[in-house]
């Protein structure tokens, strides 16, 4: 399975290292809100699994704009 997770692009890899050095560069530490050692960039790209999460976490969880996006 790890096998079939594309590589990351060169275009991604520069992207990355940009935004790391202007954060240290604009505040003089990585990460800016948060401590050192705890550092957690994220994101969901994948279709919202609205069953999932109406069975296991409360109604306002999942924003309006994105329960409108399961129509």
């Amino acid at each position: 399975m790890q096998s079939e997770i594309p590589r990351y692009s060169d275009e991604a890899i520069a992207a990355t290292i940009q935004y790391c050095k202007y954060v240290f560069e604009q505040y003089g530490r990585f990460p800016v809100n948060g401590g050192p050692f705890r550092t957690l960039l994220a994101y969901q790209a994948h279709r919202l699994d609205s069953d999932f999460y109406s069975r296991f976490y409360k109604d306002n969880v999942i924003p309006e704009s994105a329960r409108h996006g399961q129509e």
